[in-house]
C-alpha cells in the first residue's frame, strides 16, 4: 500500500483495522498481528495563527454569520462538529458559559464565553433570528431550523483567509490548535487547557507545548550557560579595515625626512589631522542612551576637507550630484602619455 498505492501512514492503518474487524468478527478467527502490524504514523506539530493572524482572519469575514462562527471557534476551542450542534439554549449568559453537548467520546463540558464573544453574538441573533440551533442550514437555498452543513465552516474559513492575505492553510481545526496554544502563552496550565479541549487524556495536550513561545523560549538553550572563546577566523573579521591613518602612522616620519625639501606646513598639517582623527589626541565625548544608559565614548574629528574619514559624506554626495549630470550613454575612459614638450595641450581643458 505504501509503495504501489502511495498511501499514508493512516490510511494504511483504516484498511488495517477493517481487516482486523473481519477476522475476528466477521470469520471469528485470530488476527495474525505479526503478518499485518499497525503501520507507525509520523507525528507532526500542527500549524497555528499568531494572534495578529487570528484577528486579521476574524477581521476578514465577509459577514456577521460567518464573523460569529470563526469568533465561536477560535474564542472557545470547540470542534467544528460540536460548533455545528450548538443550540441557542447552550449559551449560559448568565454565568458566562457555553454548555457542549455530547462532544467527542459523548463527553459534555462547559467553556468560558467570552464578552466581546457575547456582544458579537447578541448581535448575531438579533440578525438571523435563531431558533434551535444557534448556527441553522439551509435547505433549498433557505433557511432551516437544522444544524449547518460543516463544510460551511471550512468555506469561511477559506474565504477569510484569502481576503486577510494569510497563506496558511486555514481550516476550523488550526483555530482550535491556535486557541490552545495561545493559552499556554498567556500562562494556562496544561490541565485547564486539556479540560477546555475536551482531551480525555493529558498526552495529546501536550503536545501544544512545543508551540508555545513562551515555554520555548524559558527553557533556553545550554549555550545560554556557558562562555565561548572567540575564534581566530572571527577575531580577523572584526578587526577594523585598513586606513590612510594607519600608513600615516607606520611611514609618515620617513616619507616626511625624504621630503623636507619640498614638504610644508600645510602638508604637514594635513598629515597631523589625518594620523588623529577620531582618537584621544583631539579630545571626545560621552555618549549616553536615554532608555537604557549605555555610554560610549565617541572622539572628535578633525573636521579636514582632505580627511577621508571626515569627507566621505561630502564624497558621496558629490558623486551622486555628478552621476545626474551624466548623459544615458556609454562612456570610455582612455588614458595616454604624450611628451612632456606638449604636456601644455591638454592643460586648459
Amino acid at each position: 500500500m505504501f509503495t504501489e498505492r502511495k498511501l499514508n501512514a493512516r490510511t494504511v492503518g483504516h484498511h488495517t483495522a477493517a481487516l482486523r474487524f473481519f477476522f475476528c468478527k466477521t470469520l471469528k478467527r485470530a488476527y495474525p498481528i505479526e503478518e499485518v502490524p499497525y503501520p507507525k504514523a509520523p507525528r507532526r506539530l500542527p500549524t497555528i495563527l499568531t494572534q495578529d493572524e487570528a484577528i486579521r482572519l476574524i477581521d476578514s469575514a465577509s459577514n456577521l454569520f460567518h464573523r460569529a462562527m470563526l469568533m465561536t471557534v477560535y474564542s472557545t476551542g470547540m470542534r467544528r462538529a460540536e460548533m455545528c450542534q450548538l443550540k441557542v439554549e447552550d449559551i449560559d449568559s448568565d454565568r458566562m458559559l457555553i454548555h457542549i453537548r455530547q462532544g467527542k467520546g459523548r463527553r459534555d463540558r462547559d467553556v468560558p464565553l467570552s464578552p466581546k464573544l457575547i456582544e458579537t453574538l447578541r448581535e448575531y441573533w438579533r440578525w438571523m433570528k435563531p431558533k434551535t440551533f444557534l448556527f441553522p442550514g439551509t435547505v433549498n437555498g433557505s433557511r432551516a431550523d437544522k444544524p449547518i452543513s460543516p463544510k460551511m465552516v471550512w468555506v469561511a474559513c477559506r474565504e477569510a483567509a484569502q481576503r486577510a492575505g494569510i497563506t496558511k492553510p486555514v481550516r476550523p481545526h488550526l483555530l482550535r490548535h491556535s486557541f490552545a496554544t495561545h493559552l499556554l502563552e498567556a500562562g494556562a496550565d496544561l490541565p485547564t487547557v486539556q479540560a477546555l479541549l475536551g482531551h480525555a487524556d493529558l498526552k495529546p495536550t501536550s503536545i501544544y507545548l512545543h508551540l508555545s513561545e513562551r515555554h520555548l523560549r524559558a527553557a533556553g538553550t545550554p549555550l545560554d550557560n556557558v562562555e565561548l572563546s572567540v575564534p581566530k577566523a572571527v577575531q580577523e573579521m572584526n578587526q577594523p579595515p585598513f586606513e590612510v591613518a594607519d600608513i600615516i602612522r607606520a611611514h609618515g616620519n620617513s616619507f616626511v625626512e625624504k621630503g623636507r625639501s619640498w614638504v610644508t606646513w600645510l602638508h604637514l598639517r594635513v598629515l597631523f589631522a589625518i594620523e588623529h582623527c577620531r582618537t584621544a589626541a583631539l579630545g571626545g565625548h560621552l555618549d549616553r542612551c536615554r532608555q537604557c544608559g549605555h555610554e560610549a565614548i565617541s572622539f572628535n574629528s578633525c573636521r579636514s576637507r582632505h580627511c577621508p574619514k571626515c569627507q566621505t559624506n561630502a564624497r558621496d554626495k558629490w558623486l551622486a550630484g555628478r552621476s545626474q549630470e551624466l548623459l544615458p550613454v556609454y562612456y570610455v575612459h582612455v588614458v595616454f602619455t604624450i611628451p612632456h614638450e606638449l604636456s601644455w595641450l591638454p592643460a586648459p581643458t
